[in-house]
């Protein structure tokens, strides 16, 4: 009996040890935050402020906040944030200097070479200024392709800011292309070096981030109209911000206004790489007939998307299309809405001689162009006061924000209607 209570009390407190420790590995990676160290000293001359902001390596310092400095106080006042994904952390001085850094992180994606280790990257700002946009420092791999440790140092807080983004590299990375370096004390001391950036004051403050009292700027996941003014850019727009996946979730029809086609399962035989597609019949390019149209999505290695195989139809009372559903009167979307027409058999999914495929939309100026990528786009046909459309959503972390309609037509070709953003974290 002794020896039974004794294991039982070893079974209770192992497994709980043992269940500390899984918890203890699985901790959080904290090479995939930022760690913002701010200094300042008032002493009766001069004040003293500077900004380090690295990779973090370990998790001391506080969570993410904003600190303001005082003055009156002589001996250092250091602040460390650690700033992790969806986080900013900023430091104001006495002087009105401020900077502040913002963590960001893309979703994990089933294509690409080590796309299930998203992306982190970050944004900096100085004086209201974003210097740094987006720039990697974490994910896709990066610690293992001997990638340079990046960090900032912001210094000359009170008489000019000055800027340096600084490239370490450890020496055991160096290694296996050159045998100079051996000593433990070498390899313990990364080679840096650091670069000065232009003069803040040359860039112009980020209204976006730091907008006016008199400025109104949409709030994060705020659904915007940037081109469009026909009706069904708001039935879109109202849609959209019930559910901005909506197009390529097909929501409840007694809900929204805009009609989507019925499928069912394909009547004839296709090409292997679109095996498994639906069919539906319906006036898909608004010239009155009845037009054939296969659908299917693909989630893998290259493609997280869906394509449209459209056969052109000549009458209005029955379906009259070629028995084979690859013809010359044929079109693929979104692979072929480009400037550009590429053959079916050159398009994603049959090929990938053409990775870059797809179609551009123009948002508020002619500048500011969103690239639809066909294979990480889906493409989803409704209908809208009787006149047919295509909404466009897309995967890709470029335009993932983005929405497009369009209105198909006779020849081929496609009429732009409307474009669509979701508002996101500004970076």
């Amino acid at each position: 009996m002794r020896y039974s209570l004794a294991l039982l009390i070893f079974i209770l407190f192992g497994f709980a040890g043992f269940a500390y420790a899984d918890d203890s590995d699985e901790s959080e990676d904290t090479t995939r935050s930022l760690t913002m160290t701010c200094d300042y000293s008032d002493y009766n001359t001069f004040q003293y402020g500077s900004v380090n902001i690295s990779q973090t390596g370990d998790s001391h310092g506080k969570p993410a906040a904003v600190k303001k400095f005082k003055r009156g106080k002589s001996r250092p006042e250091p602040e460390a944030f650690v700033v992790r994904p969806g986080q900013f952390a900023e430091c104001i001085y006495p002087s009105g200097t401020r900077v502040r850094a913002k963590v960001g992180e893309e979703s994990a994606r089933p294509y690409g070479e080590c796309g299930g280790d998203p992306e982190v990257f970050m944004s900096l700002w100085v004086n209201k200024r974003k210097i740094v946009s987006r720039m990697w420092f974490a994910g896709h791999c990066r610690e293992y392709r001997g990638s340079p440790a990046i960090s900032f140092n912001i210094s000359g807080i009170y008489n000019g800011v000055s800027v340096q983004k600084c490239h370490s590299v450890m020496h055991e990375a160096t290694t296996l292309m050159s045998e100079k370096v051996n000593t433990k004390k070498d390899k313990a001391n990364p080679l840096s070096v650091c670069v000065d950036f232009p003069d803040v004051s040359k860039y112009p403050i980020d209204l976006l981030e730091y907008p006016s009292q008199r400025t109104k700027i949409p709030k994060v996941g705020d659904i915007e109209l940037l081109d469009g003014t026909e009706p069904v850019c708001q039935a879109v727009l109202d849609e959209l911000k019930r559910d901005f996946n909506t197009f390529s979730n097909y929501p409840d029809q007694s809900k929204i206004k805009l009609r989507r086609p019925e499928w069912t399962d394909t009547t004839v035989e296709l090409p292997k790489e679109l095996v498994g597609s639906s069919e539906s019949i319906f006036d898909f390019n608004n010239d009155g007939n009845l037009d054939r149209v296969f659908g299917r999505s693909y989630e893998n290695t290259y493609m997280d998307g869906s394509v449209l195989l459209v056969q052109p139809g000549s009458s209005s009372s029955k379906l009259n299309v070629s028995a084979a559903p690859i013809n010359k009167t044929s079109s693929l979307l979104p692979c072929q809405m480009g400037k550009v027409r590429h053959s079916i058999y050159k398009c994603p999914p049959f090929s990938q001689e053409n990775d870059e495929a797809g179609f551009a939309m123009h948002g508020q100026t002619n500048k500011d162009t969103i690239y639809f990528r066909a294979r990480y786009s889906n493409v989803s046909p409704f209908s809208f006061m009787g006149v047919n459309f295509i909404g466009v959503s897309t995967k890709d972390e470029a335009t993932k924000d983005f929405v497009a309609v369009l209105k198909p037509l006779p020849d081929g070709t496609f009429q732009k209607k409307c474009l669509l953003r979701r508002v996101s974290e500004n970076f």
